[in-house]
Protein backbone atom coordinates (compact mmCIF):
# COMPACT_ATOMS: atom_id res chain seq x y z
CA UNK A 1 0.00 0.00 0.00
CA UNK A 2 2.52 2.41 0.73
CA UNK A 3 4.38 1.80 -2.59
CA UNK A 4 1.11 2.17 -4.28
CA UNK A 5 0.85 5.47 -2.53
CA UNK A 6 3.83 6.44 -3.41
CA UNK A 7 3.52 5.91 -6.74
CA UNK A 8 0.37 7.56 -7.32
CA UNK A 9 1.76 10.64 -5.49
CA UNK A 10 4.75 10.45 -8.25
CA UNK A 11 2.52 10.40 -11.40
CA UNK A 12 0.49 13.22 -9.72
CA UNK A 13 3.20 15.38 -9.42
CA UNK A 14 4.83 14.73 -12.55
CA UNK A 15 1.16 15.21 -14.30
CA UNK A 16 0.71 18.64 -12.43
CA UNK A 17 4.33 19.58 -13.33
CA UNK A 18 3.92 18.94 -17.04
CA UNK A 19 0.34 20.73 -16.81
CA UNK A 20 2.01 24.02 -15.68
CA UNK A 21 4.66 23.87 -17.80
CA UNK A 22 2.41 23.62 -21.17
CA UNK A 23 0.33 26.92 -19.54
CA UNK A 24 -2.54 24.40 -18.62
CA UNK A 25 -3.17 25.72 -15.40
CA UNK A 26 -7.23 25.25 -15.67
CA UNK A 27 -6.83 21.93 -15.93
CA UNK A 28 -5.58 20.93 -12.89
CA UNK A 29 -8.38 22.32 -11.82
CA UNK A 30 -10.45 20.03 -13.96
CA UNK A 31 -8.92 17.15 -12.67
CA UNK A 32 -9.43 18.26 -8.85
CA UNK A 33 -13.09 18.57 -9.68
CA UNK A 34 -13.61 15.11 -11.84
CA UNK A 35 -11.66 13.22 -8.63
CA UNK A 36 -14.41 15.00 -6.27
CA UNK A 37 -17.48 13.94 -8.44
CA UNK A 38 -15.93 10.29 -9.07
CA UNK A 39 -15.06 9.60 -5.85
CA UNK A 40 -18.30 10.69 -4.29
CA UNK A 41 -19.40 8.29 -7.10
CA UNK A 42 -18.52 5.47 -6.26
CA UNK A 43 -18.21 5.90 -2.09
CA UNK A 44 -21.45 7.89 -1.23
CA UNK A 45 -19.84 8.45 2.46
CA UNK A 46 -16.88 9.72 3.05
CA UNK A 47 -15.81 7.80 6.29
CA UNK A 48 -16.55 4.44 4.23
CA UNK A 49 -13.65 4.44 2.16
CA UNK A 50 -11.32 1.60 2.56
CA UNK A 51 -6.88 1.87 1.93
CA UNK A 52 -6.83 1.53 -2.40
CA UNK A 53 -6.87 4.34 -4.66
CA UNK A 54 -8.79 6.63 -2.65
CA UNK A 55 -7.09 6.42 0.29
CA UNK A 56 -3.52 6.40 0.26
CA UNK A 57 -0.94 5.69 3.34
CA UNK A 58 1.81 8.02 3.71
CA UNK A 59 4.08 8.73 6.53
CA UNK A 60 1.61 6.90 8.41
CA UNK A 61 -1.44 9.47 8.03
CA UNK A 62 -4.21 8.05 5.05
CA UNK A 63 -5.05 10.61 2.48
CA UNK A 64 -8.20 10.62 0.43
CA UNK A 65 -7.19 11.33 -3.68
CA UNK A 66 -8.48 14.97 -3.61
CA UNK A 67 -6.51 15.93 -0.27
CA UNK A 68 -3.30 14.12 -2.61
CA UNK A 69 -4.31 16.40 -5.53
CA UNK A 70 -4.95 19.55 -4.18
CA UNK A 71 -1.77 19.47 -1.86
CA UNK A 72 0.73 18.46 -4.81
CA UNK A 73 -1.33 20.74 -6.84
CA UNK A 74 -1.03 23.97 -4.85
CA UNK A 75 2.92 23.10 -4.37
CA UNK A 76 3.65 22.69 -7.88
CA UNK A 77 1.55 25.62 -8.32
CA UNK A 78 3.03 28.16 -6.27
CA UNK A 79 6.90 26.84 -7.31
CA UNK A 80 6.35 26.61 -10.98
CA UNK A 81 3.57 28.37 -11.73
CA UNK A 82 2.98 31.96 -12.12
CA UNK A 83 1.16 33.48 -8.98
CA UNK A 84 -0.58 36.95 -9.31
CA UNK A 85 1.45 40.00 -9.07
CA UNK A 86 -1.83 41.33 -7.13
CA UNK A 87 -3.34 40.12 -3.77
CA UNK A 88 -6.94 41.68 -3.43
CA UNK A 89 -8.32 42.00 0.16
CA UNK A 90 -10.62 38.62 -0.86
CA UNK A 91 -7.12 36.67 -0.76
CA UNK A 92 -5.53 38.52 2.10
CA UNK A 93 -8.97 37.99 4.48
CA UNK A 94 -9.22 34.12 3.87
CA UNK A 95 -5.40 34.07 4.61
CA UNK A 96 -5.93 36.00 7.99
CA UNK A 97 -8.17 33.55 8.29
CA UNK A 98 -7.15 30.36 7.50
CA UNK A 99 -3.52 31.07 9.58
CA UNK A 100 -5.67 31.92 12.88
CA UNK A 101 -7.87 28.61 12.30
CA UNK A 102 -4.10 27.03 11.74
CA UNK A 103 -2.78 28.33 14.86
CA UNK A 104 -5.47 26.32 16.60
CA UNK A 105 -3.60 23.55 16.19
CA UNK A 106 -0.71 24.69 18.49
CA UNK A 107 -3.17 26.32 20.96
CA UNK A 108 -4.83 22.14 21.38
CA UNK A 109 -1.42 20.66 21.89
CA UNK A 110 -1.20 23.51 24.73
CA UNK A 111 -4.44 23.12 26.28
CA UNK A 112 -3.69 18.89 26.27
CA UNK A 113 -6.06 17.66 23.32
CA UNK A 114 -5.75 14.56 20.71
CA UNK A 115 -3.28 15.68 18.18
CA UNK A 116 -4.54 12.98 15.84
CA UNK A 117 -7.75 14.90 16.04
CA UNK A 118 -6.44 18.11 15.58
CA UNK A 119 -4.14 17.06 12.47
CA UNK A 120 -7.55 16.19 11.43
CA UNK A 121 -8.85 19.24 11.95
CA UNK A 122 -6.28 21.14 10.55
CA UNK A 123 -6.66 19.84 6.90
CA UNK A 124 -9.12 22.35 6.12
CA UNK A 125 -6.59 25.23 6.25
CA UNK A 126 -5.30 22.66 2.51
CA UNK A 127 -8.49 22.46 1.64
CA UNK A 128 -9.23 26.13 1.32
CA UNK A 129 -5.95 27.97 0.91
CA UNK A 130 -5.18 25.03 -1.86
CA UNK A 131 -8.45 25.85 -3.61
CA UNK A 132 -8.57 29.37 -3.40
CA UNK A 133 -4.48 29.18 -4.57
CA UNK A 134 -5.57 26.84 -7.62
CA UNK A 135 -8.63 28.31 -8.97
CA UNK A 136 -7.71 31.72 -8.81
CA UNK A 137 -4.66 31.83 -10.38
CA UNK A 138 -5.84 30.68 -13.22
CA UNK A 139 -7.06 33.51 -15.65
CA UNK A 140 -10.88 33.92 -15.68
CA UNK A 141 -11.59 33.08 -19.55
CA UNK A 142 -10.02 29.82 -19.51
CA UNK A 143 -13.15 28.67 -17.22
CA UNK A 144 -16.02 29.97 -19.88
CA UNK A 145 -14.39 27.86 -22.69
CA UNK A 146 -17.94 26.22 -24.08
CA UNK A 147 -16.81 22.53 -25.40
CA UNK A 148 -15.20 22.37 -21.15
CA UNK A 149 -18.78 23.81 -19.87
CA UNK A 150 -20.54 21.12 -22.30
CA UNK A 151 -18.24 18.56 -21.44
CA UNK A 152 -18.65 19.10 -17.62
CA UNK A 153 -22.27 19.49 -18.16
CA UNK A 154 -23.10 16.14 -20.19
CA UNK A 155 -20.50 14.25 -18.07
CA UNK A 156 -22.95 15.54 -14.53
CA UNK A 157 -25.96 14.72 -16.57
CA UNK A 158 -24.71 11.03 -17.09
CA UNK A 159 -23.40 10.25 -14.31
CA UNK A 160 -25.82 11.26 -12.04
CA UNK A 161 -29.31 11.23 -13.86
CA UNK A 162 -28.34 6.97 -14.84
CA UNK A 163 -27.89 6.44 -10.66
CA UNK A 164 -32.10 8.08 -10.16
CA UNK A 165 -33.53 5.44 -10.78
CA UNK A 166 -30.97 2.43 -8.77
CA UNK A 167 -31.76 5.11 -5.86
CA UNK A 168 -35.34 4.91 -6.04
CA UNK A 169 -35.42 1.75 -5.82
CA UNK A 170 -32.91 1.43 -2.95
CA UNK A 171 -34.77 3.54 -1.05
CA UNK A 172 -38.04 1.34 -1.47
CA UNK A 173 -35.95 -1.94 -0.63
CA UNK A 174 -34.48 -0.42 2.36
CA UNK A 175 -38.15 0.53 3.55
CA UNK A 176 -39.47 -2.87 3.20
CA UNK A 177 -36.73 -5.36 3.81
CA UNK A 178 -33.89 -3.07 4.35
CA UNK A 179 -30.58 -1.61 2.18
CA UNK A 180 -30.31 -2.95 -0.90
CA UNK A 181 -27.13 -1.33 -1.33
CA UNK A 182 -24.27 -4.29 -2.56
CA UNK A 183 -20.98 -3.40 -4.03
CA UNK A 184 -21.10 -4.42 -7.38
CA UNK A 185 -18.88 -7.64 -8.62
CA UNK A 186 -16.29 -7.47 -10.82
CA UNK A 187 -14.34 -4.55 -9.27
CA UNK A 188 -10.14 -4.69 -9.59
CA UNK A 189 -8.67 -4.37 -6.47
CA UNK A 190 -7.80 -0.90 -6.53
CA UNK A 191 -11.30 0.40 -5.86
CA UNK A 192 -12.85 -2.49 -3.27
CA UNK A 193 -16.51 -1.75 -1.72
CA UNK A 194 -17.72 0.67 -4.46
CA UNK A 195 -21.08 1.47 -4.74
CA UNK A 196 -22.17 2.20 -8.04
CA UNK A 197 -25.24 3.85 -8.68
CA UNK A 198 -26.07 5.42 -5.30
CA UNK A 199 -26.62 9.11 -4.78
CA UNK A 200 -25.25 10.22 -1.99
CA UNK A 201 -25.62 13.48 -0.16
CA UNK A 202 -21.90 14.76 -0.85
CA UNK A 203 -22.50 13.92 -4.93
CA UNK A 204 -25.43 15.65 -5.14
CA UNK A 205 -24.71 18.92 -3.00
CA UNK A 206 -21.02 19.03 -5.88
CA UNK A 207 -23.57 18.30 -8.75
CA UNK A 208 -25.71 21.21 -7.24
CA UNK A 209 -23.41 23.69 -7.41
CA UNK A 210 -21.60 22.75 -10.25
CA UNK A 211 -24.86 22.81 -12.29
CA UNK A 212 -26.56 26.24 -10.57
CA UNK A 213 -23.60 28.02 -12.27
CA UNK A 214 -23.57 26.07 -15.51
CA UNK A 215 -28.05 27.45 -15.17
CA UNK A 216 -26.59 30.90 -15.03
CA UNK A 217 -24.18 30.93 -17.78
CA UNK A 218 -26.78 28.92 -20.29
CA UNK A 219 -29.07 32.04 -19.37
CA UNK A 220 -26.62 34.59 -20.38
CA UNK A 221 -25.51 32.53 -23.77
CA UNK A 222 -22.58 31.11 -22.96
CA UNK A 223 -24.44 27.63 -23.59
CA UNK A 224 -25.67 27.14 -26.61
CA UNK A 225 -28.15 25.72 -28.07
CA UNK A 226 -29.52 26.91 -24.51
CA UNK A 227 -32.73 25.14 -24.40
CA UNK A 228 -31.02 22.06 -24.18
CA UNK A 229 -28.28 22.67 -21.74
CA UNK A 230 -30.96 24.85 -19.20
CA UNK A 231 -32.99 21.14 -19.33
CA UNK A 232 -30.10 19.13 -18.53
CA UNK A 233 -28.79 22.03 -15.23
CA UNK A 234 -32.09 22.49 -13.86
CA UNK A 235 -32.94 18.72 -13.93
CA UNK A 236 -29.28 18.34 -12.20
CA UNK A 237 -30.89 21.36 -9.22
CA UNK A 238 -33.69 18.57 -8.68
CA UNK A 239 -31.18 15.46 -7.65
CA UNK A 240 -31.48 16.51 -3.63
CA UNK A 241 -34.80 15.53 -3.49
CA UNK A 242 -34.39 12.05 -5.23
CA UNK A 243 -31.91 11.77 -2.65
CA UNK A 244 -33.59 13.05 0.22
CA UNK A 245 -31.00 14.28 2.65
CA UNK A 246 -32.36 17.10 4.94
CA UNK A 247 -29.06 19.47 4.45
CA UNK A 248 -28.47 18.86 0.58
CA UNK A 249 -32.32 19.61 0.35
CA UNK A 250 -32.34 23.12 2.32
CA UNK A 251 -28.74 24.16 0.36
CA UNK A 252 -30.61 23.38 -2.76
CA UNK A 253 -33.70 25.23 -1.81
CA UNK A 254 -31.02 28.34 -1.35
CA UNK A 255 -29.00 28.21 -4.47
CA UNK A 256 -32.48 27.75 -6.56
CA UNK A 257 -33.68 30.84 -4.99
CA UNK A 258 -30.78 32.90 -5.88
CA UNK A 259 -30.69 31.81 -9.25
CA UNK A 260 -33.98 32.94 -9.87
CA UNK A 261 -32.92 36.67 -8.05
CA UNK A 262 -30.06 36.51 -9.70
CA UNK A 263 -31.84 36.08 -13.17
CA UNK A 264 -34.18 39.12 -12.41
CA UNK A 265 -31.36 41.08 -11.16
CA UNK A 266 -29.46 40.48 -14.24
CA UNK A 267 -32.38 41.50 -16.59
CA UNK A 268 -33.47 44.39 -14.50
CA UNK A 269 -30.60 45.72 -14.20
CA UNK A 270 -29.28 45.31 -18.35
CA UNK A 271 -26.64 43.04 -17.61
CA UNK A 272 -28.27 40.50 -20.19
CA UNK A 273 -31.41 40.33 -21.98
CA UNK A 274 -33.89 37.02 -21.00
CA UNK A 275 -35.18 36.55 -24.10
CA UNK A 276 -36.18 33.49 -25.95
CA UNK A 277 -34.39 30.81 -24.72
CA UNK A 278 -33.15 32.81 -22.35
CA UNK A 279 -36.24 33.38 -20.84
CA UNK A 280 -36.90 29.76 -20.73
CA UNK A 281 -34.47 29.25 -18.09
CA UNK A 282 -36.03 31.66 -15.53
CA UNK A 283 -39.19 30.13 -16.03
CA UNK A 284 -37.77 26.38 -15.90
CA UNK A 285 -35.93 27.85 -12.80
CA UNK A 286 -39.48 29.03 -11.23
CA UNK A 287 -40.96 25.45 -12.44
CA UNK A 288 -38.28 23.56 -10.37
CA UNK A 289 -38.80 25.28 -6.77
CA UNK A 290 -43.05 24.80 -7.24
CA UNK A 291 -41.97 21.45 -8.47
CA UNK A 292 -39.69 21.42 -4.63
CA UNK A 293 -42.27 23.11 -3.06
CA UNK A 294 -45.89 21.19 -3.67
CA UNK A 295 -45.14 18.27 -1.83
CA UNK A 296 -45.36 20.93 1.31
CA UNK A 297 -47.62 22.68 0.22
CA UNK A 298 -50.03 19.07 -0.88
CA UNK A 299 -49.52 18.06 2.49
CA UNK A 300 -50.66 21.56 4.06
CA UNK A 301 -53.56 21.23 2.56
CA UNK A 302 -54.86 17.63 2.79
CA UNK A 303 -54.10 18.20 6.54
CA UNK A 304 -56.07 21.54 6.80
CA UNK A 305 -59.55 19.78 4.67
CA UNK A 306 -59.21 18.00 8.93
CA UNK A 307 -60.33 20.42 11.53
CA UNK A 308 -58.25 18.39 14.20
CA UNK A 309 -55.21 17.98 12.15
CA UNK A 310 -54.43 20.87 10.54
CA UNK A 311 -50.89 22.32 10.18
CA UNK A 312 -49.33 25.45 9.07
CA UNK A 313 -46.41 25.12 6.08
CA UNK A 314 -43.35 25.19 9.08
CA UNK A 315 -44.81 22.45 10.59
CA UNK A 316 -45.17 20.83 7.33
CA UNK A 317 -41.75 21.61 7.16
CA UNK A 318 -41.04 20.26 10.56
CA UNK A 319 -42.41 17.17 9.65
CA UNK A 320 -40.11 16.44 6.33
CA UNK A 321 -37.10 17.58 8.23
CA UNK A 322 -37.32 15.98 11.56
CA UNK A 323 -40.74 13.73 12.62
CA UNK A 324 -39.70 11.61 9.49
CA UNK A 325 -37.80 9.18 10.87
CA UNK A 326 -34.94 11.42 12.21
CA UNK A 327 -36.55 12.30 15.61
CA UNK A 328 -33.91 11.36 17.54
CA UNK A 329 -31.13 12.51 15.09
CA UNK A 330 -32.25 15.83 15.54
CA UNK A 331 -32.81 15.48 19.46
CA UNK A 332 -28.72 14.28 19.25
CA UNK A 333 -27.56 17.43 17.47
CA UNK A 334 -29.31 19.56 20.02
CA UNK A 335 -27.26 18.21 22.47
CA UNK A 336 -24.23 18.01 20.20
CA UNK A 337 -25.56 22.44 20.36
CA UNK A 338 -25.47 22.45 23.80
CA UNK A 339 -21.84 20.61 24.52
CA UNK A 340 -20.56 23.05 21.75
CA UNK A 341 -22.20 26.61 23.29
CA UNK A 342 -20.64 25.29 26.57
CA UNK A 343 -17.11 25.14 25.03
CA UNK A 344 -17.63 28.22 23.15
CA UNK A 345 -18.80 29.91 27.21
CA UNK A 346 -15.60 28.68 28.62
CA UNK A 347 -13.22 29.81 25.92
CA UNK A 348 -14.82 32.64 24.52
CA UNK A 349 -11.94 35.25 22.80
CA UNK A 350 -9.80 32.54 21.19
CA UNK A 351 -11.58 29.44 21.26
CA UNK A 352 -10.15 25.81 22.74
CA UNK A 353 -7.91 24.68 19.72
CA UNK A 354 -8.10 22.13 17.12
CA UNK A 355 -8.63 18.63 18.05
CA UNK A 356 -11.70 19.05 20.59
CA UNK A 357 -14.11 16.25 20.78
CA UNK A 358 -17.51 15.90 21.90
CA UNK A 359 -18.95 13.55 24.44
CA UNK A 360 -22.90 13.21 24.50
CA UNK A 361 -25.79 10.12 25.51
CA UNK A 362 -27.65 10.43 22.36
CA UNK A 363 -31.18 10.50 22.13
CA UNK A 364 -31.66 6.90 22.11
CA UNK A 365 -29.90 6.91 26.15
CA UNK A 366 -27.61 4.32 24.87
CA UNK A 367 -23.86 4.71 25.25
CA UNK A 368 -21.62 7.79 24.42
CA UNK A 369 -21.35 9.33 20.75
CA UNK A 370 -18.17 11.19 20.16
CA UNK A 371 -16.74 13.05 17.13
CA UNK A 372 -14.84 16.19 16.49
CA UNK A 373 -18.11 17.73 14.46
CA UNK A 374 -21.08 19.69 16.19
CA UNK A 375 -22.62 19.48 12.63
CA UNK A 376 -23.09 23.49 12.38
CA UNK A 377 -19.68 25.48 10.47
CA UNK A 378 -20.07 28.18 12.47
CA UNK A 379 -20.21 26.70 15.88
CA UNK A 380 -17.07 24.49 14.85
CA UNK A 381 -15.63 27.75 14.54
CA UNK A 382 -16.07 29.06 17.44
CA UNK A 383 -15.29 26.32 19.50
CA UNK A 384 -11.80 25.60 17.72
CA UNK A 385 -10.79 29.58 17.48
CA UNK A 386 -12.82 31.37 19.29
CA UNK A 387 -15.14 34.73 18.50
CA UNK A 388 -12.07 36.14 16.75
CA UNK A 389 -12.11 33.36 14.41
CA UNK A 390 -15.66 33.67 13.71
CA UNK A 391 -15.01 37.27 13.00
CA UNK A 392 -12.84 36.23 10.80
CA UNK A 393 -14.54 34.10 8.99
CA UNK A 394 -17.57 36.37 8.36
CA UNK A 395 -15.35 39.35 6.89
CA UNK A 396 -13.50 36.92 4.51
CA UNK A 397 -17.21 35.53 3.46
CA UNK A 398 -17.74 39.29 3.36
CA UNK A 399 -14.97 40.09 1.06
CA UNK A 400 -15.92 37.18 -1.18
CA UNK A 401 -19.21 38.42 -1.83
CA UNK A 402 -18.44 41.93 -2.02
CA UNK A 403 -15.78 41.10 -4.66
CA UNK A 404 -18.66 39.02 -6.68
CA UNK A 405 -21.43 41.63 -6.49
CA UNK A 406 -18.74 44.28 -7.85
CA UNK A 407 -17.65 41.75 -11.07
CA UNK A 408 -21.42 41.07 -11.36
CA UNK A 409 -21.92 44.57 -11.47
CA UNK A 410 -18.77 46.20 -13.15
CA UNK A 411 -17.26 43.85 -15.49
CA UNK A 412 -17.54 44.67 -18.70
CA UNK A 413 -18.08 40.95 -20.23
CA UNK A 414 -21.55 39.50 -19.30
CA UNK A 415 -20.14 35.99 -19.12
CA UNK A 416 -17.56 36.68 -16.82
CA UNK A 417 -19.82 38.82 -15.27
CA UNK A 418 -22.24 35.28 -14.96
CA UNK A 419 -19.62 33.49 -13.54
CA UNK A 420 -18.70 34.93 -10.72
CA UNK A 421 -22.44 35.06 -9.61
CA UNK A 422 -22.61 31.70 -10.50
CA UNK A 423 -19.65 31.03 -7.64
CA UNK A 424 -21.56 33.25 -5.20
CA UNK A 425 -24.36 31.15 -5.68
CA UNK A 426 -22.48 27.71 -5.08
CA UNK A 427 -20.93 29.16 -2.15
CA UNK A 428 -24.10 30.42 -0.42
CA UNK A 429 -25.20 26.63 -0.92
CA UNK A 430 -22.57 25.47 0.92
CA UNK A 431 -22.34 27.72 3.59
CA UNK A 432 -25.97 26.69 3.67
CA UNK A 433 -25.82 23.36 4.08
CA UNK A 434 -22.82 24.04 6.79
CA UNK A 435 -25.89 25.06 9.06
CA UNK A 436 -26.71 21.74 9.57
CA UNK A 437 -23.21 19.85 8.78
CA UNK A 438 -19.69 20.40 10.13
CA UNK A 439 -18.65 21.55 6.58
CA UNK A 440 -14.53 21.74 7.47
CA UNK A 441 -15.44 17.58 8.03
CA UNK A 442 -16.70 16.91 4.72
CA UNK A 443 -13.40 17.46 3.17
CA UNK A 444 -15.16 16.94 -0.76
CA UNK A 445 -17.45 19.68 0.29
CA UNK A 446 -14.41 21.84 1.64
CA UNK A 447 -11.79 21.31 -1.37
CA UNK A 448 -15.05 22.62 -3.75
CA UNK A 449 -15.29 25.49 -1.22
CA UNK A 450 -11.57 26.54 -1.93
CA UNK A 451 -12.02 26.12 -5.48
CA UNK A 452 -15.14 28.20 -5.88
CA UNK A 453 -13.58 31.20 -3.30
CA UNK A 454 -10.46 30.81 -6.16
CA UNK A 455 -12.78 30.93 -8.90
CA UNK A 456 -14.93 34.33 -7.53
CA UNK A 457 -10.89 35.26 -6.85
CA UNK A 458 -9.87 34.94 -10.57
CA UNK A 459 -13.04 36.65 -11.27
CA UNK A 460 -11.86 39.82 -9.35
CA UNK A 461 -8.60 39.86 -10.57
CA UNK A 462 -9.44 40.06 -13.60
CA UNK A 463 -11.76 43.11 -12.95
CA UNK A 464 -8.83 44.46 -11.07
CA UNK A 465 -6.25 44.16 -13.97
CA UNK A 466 -8.93 45.50 -16.64
CA UNK A 467 -9.44 48.46 -14.17
CA UNK A 468 -5.67 49.28 -13.76
CA UNK A 469 -5.13 49.49 -17.41
CA UNK A 470 -7.97 51.02 -18.33
CA UNK A 471 -6.51 53.99 -15.43
CA UNK A 472 -3.33 53.76 -17.35
CA UNK A 473 -4.28 54.24 -20.49
CA UNK A 474 -6.98 57.40 -19.39
CA UNK A 475 -3.76 58.86 -17.59
CA UNK A 476 -1.52 58.75 -20.11
CA UNK A 477 -3.37 59.47 -22.81
CA UNK A 478 -1.65 59.67 -26.21
CA UNK A 479 1.25 59.55 -24.89
CA UNK A 480 0.82 55.87 -24.76
CA UNK A 481 1.42 55.55 -28.18
CA UNK A 482 4.21 57.41 -28.45
CA UNK A 483 7.27 55.22 -28.42
CA UNK A 484 9.86 55.27 -26.20
CA UNK A 485 13.49 56.60 -27.04
CA UNK A 486 14.83 53.12 -26.76
CA UNK A 487 12.47 51.82 -29.09
CA UNK A 488 13.12 54.53 -31.33
CA UNK A 489 16.78 53.52 -30.64
CA UNK A 490 15.65 49.61 -31.43
CA UNK A 491 13.58 50.70 -34.55
CA UNK A 492 16.82 52.61 -36.26
CA UNK A 493 19.05 49.85 -35.59
CA UNK A 494 16.19 47.47 -37.44
CA UNK A 495 15.86 50.15 -39.99
CA UNK A 496 19.66 50.49 -40.56
CA UNK A 497 20.52 46.66 -40.56
CA UNK A 498 17.80 46.06 -43.22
Amino acid sequence: MVAMSLTVALLVLACFVYLERTDRAHVTVGIIVAALVVEAYLYPSQNEIPLGLFRLTLLGQSFRLPELLIGVGTIVRLVIGRPPRKILPLGVAWAVFLAWYGFGLVLGQLNGLDLNTGLFQVRPVIYLGGGLILAATVPVERYLRPRMLWGSLLALAVVCLASVPTTILNDLAAQEEGSLVVPPRGWPPLLPQAQLGILGADLVTIVVSLAAGLAILTAVGRLRPRLPAALLSLGLLLLPFVAGQRAAIAGALVVLSLVFLALVWGAMSGRFVLAGPGLSVLVMVVAVAALAISPVLASTSERADSPNEGLGVSETLSQIFVETGQVQSAQTRFRMYDDGMERVRDNPVVGSGLGVRYRIVPATGRGLLTGGGFHNSLLDIAVRSGLVGLVLFVIAVAYTVVGGLRVWRRHPDGAVAALAMAALVAVAGLLAKGMAESLFEKYRLAVLLGLLLGVCGSACLDLARRGEAGSTNRSSGARVLEPSPRERFSSSLRDSGS
